[in-house]
């Protein structure tokens, strides 16, 4: 849960020193515009404050500390996961995350899924399993097409079946996002019209 992936960017960033700076490294890759982040209150309820820099016309800057609740809920979403990612990353773990997408900009949630899928950075081969609404992902440059699933619910039987794009034969190049928006995979949610005139 939210709890969980929290917990671990809070225990990075407690431990200070290359822990901390790896968090903070990512917070400004991510241009959130976070400088710095503190944590004051207690282990169970931790009050988290992110630090800003405003450039004044004469070249000066002030800092401000401002609460993490109080910044957008992207970038919360961000920092609670950030953690998490950097901990699987280092230890080879698997990562499960329900809707990727979710409340974050599509840049992030790509930068999250590059990261995993670069040899370079994900060392000890971390795997991650997701769902998500955003075709914006169904893109042959950032997965390869094993590693696109579709599920689709079953109106009947209400059970949901899982399988692979490349039961599909997707040509090398192919628009998946296109093709799945036009119901060449399945997987789409039927609506029906007809019960919307009938409102």
């Amino acid at each position: 849960g939210t709890e969980m992936r929290l917990d671990a960017t809070l225990s990075a960033i407690r431990q200070g020193g290359s822990e901390k700076s790896r968090i903070l490294h990512e917070m400004l890759y991510a241009d959130l515009g976070i400088k710095d982040i503190r944590i004051t209150g207690s282990k169970e309820e931790p009050i988290i404050s992110a630090l800003h820099t405003l450039d004044a016309e004469d070249g000066t800057s002030k800092g401000f500390w401002l609460p993490l609740g109080q910044e957008s809920v992207g970038t919360q979403r961000f920092f609670s996961r950030i953690g998490m990612w950097l901990a699987a990353l280092e230890s080879g773990s698997v990562l499960v995350v329900d809707e990727i997408e979710s409340s974050m900009h599509p840049l992030l949630t790509r930068h999250l899924i590059e990261m995993v899928q670069d040899a370079a950075i994900n060392t000890n081969h971390a795997q991650l399993i997701f769902t998500t609404h955003d075709t914006g992902l169904l893109d042959l440059t950032l997965l390869r097409r094993d590693q696109i699933w579709f599920a689709e619910k079953d109106e009947k039987t209400m059970q949901t079946d899982i399988y692979a794009l490349t039961e599909f034969s997707p040509r090398k190049g192919e628009n998946i996002a296109k093709g799945y928006l036009q119901g060449r995979y399945g997987a789409i949610p039927h609506m029906r019209k007809e019960l919307l005139k009938s409102v």
